[in-house]
């Protein structure tokens, strides 16, 4: 992984480009389950934008996208997974600091532990 390779602790990810595959989700709380769903076809990566912190000594990057297609339809989510087709302009921030991650029983997310 780049951010491990490059000793990347703290910072902040922004992208735009071209995609044809793409697994999104949404996090059901009341379930403690991330829903995702696999879309295929010409896309549009209208924006993506995430973070970068740290679980258990090791990057945690939390990262979400949108997505339009050539009707114009939009989709977006917690990005799991994309498969760029064309291009991929992405922008990695690295910030100043350490900033941790801790599992939350009440929610079951990896929230920030600051």
């Amino acid at each position: 992984m780049l951010c491990a390779q490059e000793q990347i602790a703290l910072g902040t990810i922004s992208a735009l480009g071209a995609v044809n595959h793409v697994v999104i989700g949404a996090y059901e709380v009341e379930k403690q389950q991330y829903i995702s769903r696999e879309f295929d076809g010409t896309m549009e990566m209208t924006s993506l934008t995430g973070n970068i912190t740290e679980m258990n000594g090791e990057p945690y990057l939390h990262v979400h996208a949108t997505f339009g297609d050539l009707n114009g339809t939009v989709i977006g989510g917690h990005l799991n997974e994309a498969v760029v087709s064309a291009t991929c302009e992405l922008f990695i921030r690295r910030l100043d600091g350490r900033i941790g991650r801790k599992l939350d029983p009440e929610t079951g997310l990896n929230v920030l532990d600051i």
